[in-house]
């Protein structure tokens, strides 16, 4: 939901795959079904995926506002 902007999956689908890239900043796209991710310096996988499971948790509130 927070990732495409729609509250359900259209009923033929997005228009394309979703994107993740790792860029500069954090961002989302809505539009365009991208996802970029801003490296972290984290060097454990465990924290690296604890770390961007709290941001997409922490982004419901994309669409409450």
């Amino acid at each position: 939901m927070w990732l495409t902007g729609a509250t359900r999956i259209p009923v033929a689908g997005f228009h394309k795959l979703i994107d993740v890239e790792i860029g500069a900043h954090r961002r989302v796209n809505t539009c365009a079904l991208v996802l970029t991710l801003a490296p972290v310096d984290l060097a454990i996988p465990d924290e690296i995926v604890k770390y961007f499971c709290e941001l997409v948790v922490n982004s419901a509130r994309f669409m409450l506002d």
